[in-house]
């Protein structure tokens, strides 16, 4: 399963966890959906940025408007231009976005890869 495979829209996400346990080795986060009835985490690696723009307080499942990615856009070459600067050669970096229509919250997080970990 690909992440732009996935229609994203009505599906629920669940949970978010941030590793920091050995930082600047492995800064991932982790984001817990259901998916198609189906519990899936997907964990994304060597994050070089996160922005998490959240509401709360509404008593309902946080379901998704719409999941995007995309490897272009000024963000993106900001975030690249600053680490590049410090050494770091980030060329790949993807935007994976993500939008509630429960709290109309939004999550960006920019990061090397991810991995898609279905539990059946």
């Amino acid at each position: 399963m690909e992440f732009e495979d996935i229609d994203w829209h009505d599906q629920i996400l669940r949970g978010i966890k941030i590793d920091r346990e050995n930082p600047g080795n492995n800064d991932s986060i982790e984001l817990e959906f259901i998916l198609n009835g189906k519990k899936t985490t997907i964990i994304f690696y060597d994050v070089y940025h996160a922005e998490f723009n959240m509401n709360f307080g509404i008593i309902s499942q946080e379901s998704l408007s719409y999941g995007s990615m995309t490897k272009d856009g000024t963000d993106i070459e900001a975030i690249q231009d600053k680490w590049n600067s410090a050494g770091a050669k980030i060329d790949s970096l993807t935007c994976f976005k993500f939008n509630t229509n429960s709290t109309n919250s939004l999550i960006k997080i920019y990061s090397l890869s991810c991995v898609i970990m279905p539990f059946f």
